[in-house]
């Protein structure tokens, strides 16, 4: 019976119309030949046909609905037309705009950066000149001394020091030199990490407190060469270490890590992390040094993640690298920094320490192509940078997250959505609608883009979850797909993702199993189930196939895409738990026509 609501009565809506049911007065039904809605004026028997005006009354005409419809999707068309024809016009005036301001940005940035290293290249040629003119001074000082007649001559020349000192004897002038070096800190142990069945060799040992490495690199797996120079965490909170790396033979790049385990850089159980601190190509005979701060807060979050191996290890690795190293030789060794960390130099060869200066320069110009000076590579990083962050900003100044995000935006508008008429959520027949103690399993329909909402640990706490009936679909109407004018491009547009962390498992590919039915359920189907592969964290279109769709239309029911959850119980769902599912059908039959449309305004 209908609704008695306060001075009001609210007819009882019951559906499609069947010949064979006795109907109440005031109820409302859908005729599905025409399209058109009755209402029973008073109580109707069964068998009374639905053209009957002593028992039934057309409430709602499904022509003049149609109508408004073609009026309004025309409209609408014409305005998309517009809008896109004006953000073409204006992105163009905005990007020469930059253009024009980033080319004169970046030319006073290179002749700065230019003025920079050219002052750096002759404060480097005063100092090999000071050099050279000390090697001199000490060349004819051992003349001096070579050509003296007696020992004693000798033992006065060795009491004096080479910033002038003199000492009371040569035994104090000497042990003055020992007690300024910065010593070599003495590795607790050394060790190596290989793949040898891809033809990778390593070899590693102690020459006093220097580390001697020999590796060979077939292009592929890992090598990794470790020293124990650091020690436990709580020992080494707040000091500061260099490493000085030298290599006989070029490798083309090689990184630098700080771990907390004598022979690997990660493990199954999770307790064996890694940092890398520097990624860099060595030179053959250059020298090259990378400074590790423990002071920084980067030290207590990674020991925080890993507290069950506290000891830290330094190791230089060559992993999944497109190169191969026949055989190479490399020297490392650490020290502990002081504030006087310039130190080091005075008892390192001068050509030494301007062979490292020169290699950091070089580096500095060459990202894989060799520049002319690091102001043309500024130059180019800025370019490129600002083109980008420009390309990200529409006409409104609205910047979306990436450049990916504003395409997929446009690719949306020159792709529109099938309208949806229906958005079930996920359910299963044992428990019905499901649902979360925080309101979080569910969806919505976001402007023709079905969402759902579902969470693995959740749907676990049910007493009884029922995997092999969870489903949850979509669902266009039979008029909306019978009007396209072709229905060989339609699409499912899906994106799969994290709910909190869409990088989680990116790029992770997982099969999904759906079916194009007539229905919003698989209780009676029209098509068999389809089974489709998706990466997880990217957008996926899946084509509908003609002959499914047909079948569908064919048997006068809306186009439904019903979506088997069973495919939601696997070890990457259960990991990442709440994720968000993004769907919809697509028509890319005529996209062309937009862009004609808005040239042609």
């Amino acid at each position: 019976m209908s609704d008695y609501i306060g001075k009001r009565i609210v007819p009882k809506h019951c559906g499609e119309w069947d010949k064979d049911t006795a109907y109440e007065m005031l109820c409302i039904v859908l005729h599905t030949e025409s399209g058109e809605s009755y209402i029973s004026r008073r109580e109707v028997p069964a068998g009374v046909e639905i053209t009957d005006g002593k028992y039934w009354a057309v409430c709602s005409r499904f022509s003049q609905q149609v109508k408004d419809m073609e009026i309004h999707l025309l409209e609408t068309e014409t305005r998309m037309a517009e809008d896109l024809h004006t953000t073409k016009e204006t992105m163009s005036g905005e990007l020469e705009q930059a253009k024009q301001a980033m080319s004169q940005e970046l030319d006073e940035t290179e002749q700065f950066l230019t003025g920079k290293v050219d002052a750096a290249d002759e404060a480097l040629r005063e100092g090999r000149a000071e050099l050279e003119e000390t090697a001199d001074s000490l060349t004819k000082r051992l003349d001096n001394l070579a050509g003296a007649a007696t020992s004693d001559t000798e033992l006065l020349d060795l009491r004096v020091d080479s910033e002038g000192e003199t000492y009371e004897s040569a035994g104090a002038a000497i042990r003055s030199i020992t007690d300024g070096l910065v010593p070599k800190v003495l590795p607790s142990s050394v060790g190596v990490a290989i793949e040898a069945d891809k033809g990778n060799t390593a070899s590693i040992s102690l020459d006093g407190r220097v580390v001697r490495g020999e590796l060979s690199y077939s292009g592929s797996s890992y090598v990794g060469l470790f020293a124990g120079f650091f020690g436990e965490f709580a020992d080494v909170r707040g000091k500061k270490y260099r490493i000085v790396v030298c290599c006989r033979d070029e490798i083309p790049e090689i990184e630098f890590l700080v771990t907390n385990a004598k022979q690997a850089w990660g493990s199954h159980d999770g307790t064996v992390g890694a940092e890398v601190i520097k990624t860099c190509r060595i030179a053959a005979g250059s020298i090259v040094s990378v400074d590790v701060d423990f002071s920084d807060p980067l030290w207590e979050e990674f020991t925080t993640k890993y507290p069950a191996k506290t000891e830290l290890f330094f190791a230089l690795r060559l992993q999944n690298r497109d190169v191969t190293i026949p055989s190479a030789t490399v020297y490392f060794y650490a020290y502990e920094l002081t504030e006087f960390c310039e130190l080091h130099w005075k008892y390192v060869s001068g050509n030494d320490r301007i062979t490292a200066l020169e290699q950091e320069v070089r580096d500095g110009r060459n990202d894989g192509i060799e520049y002319a000076s690091l102001g043309e590579v500024m130059k180019k990083h800025g370019e490129a940078a600002r083109e980008l962050e420009t390309a990200r900003t529409d006409s409104r100044g609205i910047a979306f997250e990436s450049l990916a995000d504003r395409l997929n935006n446009m690719d949306g508008l020159m792709c529109p959505r099938l309208t949806l008429a229906r958005v079930v959520f996920p359910r299963d027949n044992t428990n019905g609608f499901l649902q979360s103690p925080d309101g979080f399993i569910g969806g919505e329909n976001a402007n023709n883009n079905a969402v759902f909402r579902f969470s693995y640990l959740d749907y676990l706490a049910y007493e009884q979850p029922a995997w092999s009936s969870l489903n949850f679909s979509l669902g266009i109407p039979n008029e909306v797909v019978r009007q396209l004018a072709h229905l060989d491009s339609l699409y499912l547009d899906l994106r799969l993702e994290n709910a909190e962390d869409a990088a989680l498992f990116s790029g992770t590919r997982i099969p999904i199993t759906y079916y194009i039915n007539g229905q919003d359920s698989w209780g009676t189907v029209i098509n068999k189930m389809q089974t489709s592969i998706v990466t997880i964290g990217q957008r996926n279109l899946i084509h509908l196939e003609e002959d499914k769709v047909r079948n569908v239309l064919e048997a006068e029911k809306p186009l439904f895409i019903v979506f088997a959850g069973s495919f939601l119980n696997t070890d990457e769902i259960a990991r990442m738990d709440r994720i968000l599912i993004t769907a919809s059908v697509i028509d890319q039959s005529r996209p062309e026509l937009l862009f004609y449309r808005a040239g042609a305004m």
